[in-house]
């Protein structure tokens, strides 16, 4: 399965956004055919192959929701923990966990404002 990279663009405009709508904590709407891929820091840092990419702590079926999400070595292939697509409301939906990304430091998963 071929990586997709979401822009930091857009993840930056969907914080703000989220920021200043308040804490997200109802449901959202889905893009028509939302993309799925990773985001992921434009400099690679110390890791020049892989890169660091927003990760849910642990791996399946442990993960930690209740715990902040990470910036993790970006893993080769698209895998649930790092799987995330942006919807219409501007919000950063997780959709192995249905949840989405706030903005709140440090960012944690809540419910989205519309059922995707």
């Amino acid at each position: 399965m071929k990586q997709r990279i979401l822009s930091l663009g857009i993840l930056a405009g969907a914080l703000a956004a989220t920021l200043s709508a308040g804490v997200v904590t109802a449901q959202a709407a889905p893009l028509a055919s939302p993309s799925i891929g990773v985001i992921q820091l434009i400099d690679p840092l110390d890791r020049p192959k892989d890169g660091f990419c927003l990760d849910v702590i642990g791996y399946s079926p442990y993960e930690r929701l209740d715990l902040p999400l990470i910036a993790h070595n970006c893993k080769n292939g698209l895998f649930r923990d790092q799987a995330m697509s942006l919807l219409k409301s501007g919000e950063i939906f997780l959709p192995a966990y249905k949840k989405c990304l706030t903005a709140i430091a440090p960012p944690i998963l809540r419910h989205c404002r519309a059922p995707p």
